[in-house]
């Protein structure tokens, strides 16, 4: 069963981006996108504590409930395939549109097998949670408003935290006894730090001003509707780690 239920999911294997260059811009000693995870790093902890993650961790969550999650997801990697797809055909960065062709490759796979096991035949009869679908629907915002580069800094956030509730998470025995422990393990990779570090290499074309937004790191509001410098970048990041597919 355990098999039946794993994938080899895009978020664990995720194309390595060329750099232009190795010398991260830095602040306080700290690159970009170490300042948004810390600024991040509560929601994640209350991530951390919801009774979803909770039930993988100890093995007990309701199998109807992670079947929910799954489907949500499953809905949630086909919008992303689009997404990926509008962003091959628009972006004038080679690098983002290689990228991006090969993400549409892994998630189109990855999405074909989770339709095919959860029967689901057309992904518009499924009713999308409130909060995914506020995900889903800032991340179009951002790709149809933006230049590339924002919508992966948008991007970072699912791939970082599934990375980081697992290494919370594998302390627990993961072994046979626990139904979940694939989940653990398949998302103990740290794919993300491809797009960290290409968009770290790329921090000055993110119009920030690092000095005069500094000090406005502490303010935290949901999905901000601002001109995207270091607060704002900190807001976007912060607010996408707060989707709650959890409960």
């Amino acid at each position: 069963m355990q098999q039946n239920l794993s994938f080899l999911s895009p978020r664990k294997f995720v194309p390595e981006m060329a750099l232009e260059t190795t010398e991260f811009f830095k602040t306080d000693g700290k690159r970009l996108s170490e300042i948004m995870w810390e600024k991040a790093l509560p929601i994640a902890e209350q991530a951390l504590q919801t009774c979803h993650i909770q039930g993988i961790k100890y093995g007990d969550l309701d199998p109807n409930k992670y079947g929910n999650y799954t489907v949500q997801d499953a809905i949630y990697c086909y919008q992303a395939t689009e997404q990926y797809r509008k962003l091959a055909e628009t972006t004038p960065d080679q690098q983002i549109k290689i990228f991006a062709e090969k993400q549409v490759n892994s998630y189109e796979q990855y999405t074909k097998n989770l339709f095919d096991q959860w029967c689901i035949a057309d992904p518009n009869g499924i009713n999308l949670s409130p909060d995914l679908k506020k995900y889903i629907d800032y991340k179009s915002e951002v790709l149809d408003k933006y230049k590339s580069l924002y919508f992966i800094v948008a991007n970072i956030p699912c791939l970082r935290i599934w990375w980081w509730l697992a290494n919370q998470l594998q302390c627990r025995t993961v072994g046979p006894a626990n139904l979940y422990s694939f989940w653990i393990k398949d998302n103990l990779s740290p794919s993300y730090n491809n797009l960290e570090d290409f968009v770290d290499s790329k921090a000055d074309e993110l119009d920030i001003e690092y000095q005069k937004k500094l000090p406005l790191l502490q303010i935290v509001l949901p999905f901000v509707d601002a001109d995207l410098s270091l607060s704002a970048l900190t807001l976007v990041y912060s607010s996408v780690l707060s989707r709650n597919l959890f409960q």
